[in-house]
């Protein structure tokens, strides 16, 4: 949760399009990456956990920054 200002632009700003890269990340873009560096392939639903758990954490996040900015 969002309490000051340096929560505001950590969560806000850094953390927040790292958890929606994760999210919107191709399945394809996934495994060209594991690939390239010699790692095992995730599975299609193992990934599809982690995009779950981002989208979950970046609408947290975002509802919390916007509580703090409105004062609710």
């Amino acid at each position: 949760m969002i309490h000051d200002t340096t929560d505001l632009i950590f969560f806000g700003l850094v953390g927040l399009p790292i958890m929606l890269a994760f999210a919107l990340m191709p399945f394809e873009t996934v495994k060209r990456y594991h690939n390239t560096r010699g790692w095992a392939v995730p599975s299609y639903r193992t990934v599809v956990i982690v995009r779950t758990m981002a989208v979950i954490i970046a609408g947290e996040t975002a509802i919390s920054a916007l509580r703090y900015l409105t004062g609710l």
